[in-house]
């Protein structure tokens, strides 16, 4: 679990807080993320895709909501458990790209 000094919002991705935003100023976008994401992510918002990675975009595909709040709160859920694996399991270095870094993990 975070201690006080953690913060599970950091463990958001930019574009999943791209996302957010968006159901956040755009009723009309927030309504199609709530009732099908799927196509929310394809038409994306204002003519702007969202470059979720692999794990993101299934965790957004995966979330069942009826209010913003509640798909916010099954974000944050996701995240504190994806980061107490990530945690457990052990990391053989990191990999970078000109995209960013990338941790490699063991395989069980």
């Amino acid at each position: 679990m975070f201690t006080e000094k953690q913060d599970v919002t950091a463990a958001i991705s930019p574009e999943v807080n791209r996302l957010l935003s968006a159901a956040v100023v755009s009723k009309r976008f927030r309504e199609l993320l709530l009732r099908n994401p799927q196509k929310a992510l394809e038409e994306g918002y204002l003519g702007h895709a969202f470059a979720l990675n692999e794990d993101d975009r299934a965790m957004i595909l995966s979330i069942r909501a009826d209010t913003l709040a509640d798909f916010a709160l099954q974000i944050v859920q996701w995240c504190e458990t994806a980061t107490i694996t990530e945690e457990a399991s052990p990391i053989y270095g990191i990999v970078t790209t000109k995209w960013g870094a990338l941790q490699v993990h063991q395989k069980s």
